[in-house]
């Protein structure tokens, strides 16, 4: 009787235990909840990050790619992707000193290095040309085409201050940009065009996408003219005849 007695007390105890643990455990999902949706795991940030940079949503993207940086040090991506956010925020003072930092850990690291170089040439290379602000509103254009959102870099397009470069009726700028090259041209017919994609030198050459605050096309160039595969793909409102 009295070993029956003992082992009922000792189920009784292990049974409390198992609930203990468990509220211990929902008690630790709550607060990780509670400070950035439970994503506390390297993975998490960065696939985080990825996607608030990829909807443009920069201070969601650059808590995360800190925070990746803070956990996993020796990761380049949460340098590279904190400076992406800090420069859709429009601060590139900042996002070079994040990639310096990078550089600190990861000495001679391709991708950071890239990056910083690139950023210094818009800064630097190309103030004589484009205002800052330009050059912040050229970058976001580039990385709207680089992720698909036509009609959004046709939007800000309209907002470019415009330019010309002697009397050449095509005059054209090649502007480096985290998200690839975009160049600028004043065209005497169709007012100021802007080509993302590849280039060979100042033409173009290869795949891109040629458009205006009105009209956007995509497809293949050689020589600097479009070879055959090239199409409209968008029209917005107000377009005049670019046929």
């Amino acid at each position: 009787m009295q070993n029956k007695k003992a082992g009922n007390i000792n189920f009784f105890s292990m049974h409390i235990l198992l609930v203990i643990i468990m509220l211990f455990a929902v008690g630790c999902g709550g607060n990780g909840a509670g400070t950035g949706g439970g994503a506390n795991a390297p993975t998490d940030h960065l696939s985080l990050g990825e996607r608030f940079l990829l909807e443009l949503e920069y201070e969601q993207a650059l808590f995360h790619f800190l925070a990746l940086i803070e956990i996993e040090p020796m990761n380049p991506r949460g340098y590279t992707g904190a400076a992406q956010a800090h420069v859709g925020l429009g601060q590139l003072n900042e996002a070079i000193a994040i990639l310096q930092l990078g550089l600190e850990v990861l000495p001679d690291n391709a991708d950071i290095l890239d990056i910083l170089e690139e950023i210094e040439i818009s800064l630097l290379g190309q103030s004589e040309i484009f205002s800052e602000q330009c050059m912040i509103l050229l970058t976001e254009i580039a990385r709207l085409v680089a992720y698909g959102n036509y009609e959004g870099a046709m939007e800000k397009s309209a907002n470019v201050e415009s330019w010309r470069v002697g009397p050449d009726p095509f005059s054209r700028y090649i502007v480096n940009t985290i998200h690839g090259q975009i160049g600028i041209y004043a065209t005497e017919n169709y007012g100021q065009m802007f080509f993302h994609g590849e280039f060979s030198e100042k033409n173009r050459e290869g795949f891109g996408v040629w458009f205006n605050p009105h009209i956007l096309s995509k497809g293949e160039w050689a020589n600097d003219m479009p070879n055959g595969h090239f199409f409209c793909i968008m029209v917005r409102p107000s377009t005049k005849s670019f046929l």
